[in-house]
């Protein structure tokens, strides 16, 4: 970026400025993953194919395309409570891909918990509490804005696995369980590394 030199500039030095654009060359893949149709597939659906750099291939289980073409995983409510997506999940950890679980009502807890996801439920398998999203302001894993804090403080409830949650210092929390007004200081979103694999 050059700009002009006026008249009576001491100097022009600074009139000059080298500026560097990254290009992405490809689009990232990503593949959503659930054993049954719910209103909340099309909202995940909708939020990342707004975004011109993602990719999204939804495909309910048993899941037979080629793990490779991927680079991120969405298991929605898997594995389930008849076992669906099992194969899935521990497919998507053999690989290393990048996993995100939404879990709820549907999701076999006890299947779950076997997937070392950096998390643990202990309690209830069927049991759901309602709960708001509680923003953690000390969350420092990526930039969230002043805006998105706010617009995830107004969320509706949502349900969410009832029980004794643990989860590792490794673990860093971007929501807690708010139940009625109290932050009950347990996990809601959750992001961490465990052997190598990212999980959220």
């Amino acid at each position: 970026v050059t700009l002009s030199a006026v008249q009576g500039e001491l100097t022009t030095a600074n009139n000059e400025r080298d500026v560097f654009i990254e290009v992405a060359d490809k689009k990232e893949k990503i593949l959503l993953l659930a054993s049954v149709s719910h209103p909340d597939i099309g909202a995940i659906q909708q939020a990342i194919e707004s975004n011109e750099n993602y990719e999204l291939t939804f495909s309910t289980v048993p899941f037979t395309g080629k793990w490779a073409d991927y680079t991120a995983v969405i298991l929605y409510q898997l594995p389930s409570e008849d076992g669906a997506g099992t194969a899935e999940t521990d497919a998507a950890l053999k690989q290393n891909i990048p996993r995100l679980f939404v879990t709820g009502s549907q999701t076999n807890v006890t299947l779950f918990n076997r997937l070392n996801a950096g998390i643990t439920i202990n309690g209830n398998n069927k049991k759901t509490n309602q709960v708001f999203p509680s923003a953690e302001k000390n969350f420092s894993l990526f930039s969230v804005s002043d805006e998105t804090f706010s617009g995830i403080n107004v969320l509706p409830p949502m349900n969410s696995p009832f029980g004794d949650y643990r989860f590792s210092a490794a673990n860093s929390v971007l929501l807690s369980q708010k139940i009625g007004s109290v932050n009950s200081g347990i996990p809601l979103w959750t992001f961490n590394e465990t052997e190598g694999t990212r999980t959220a």
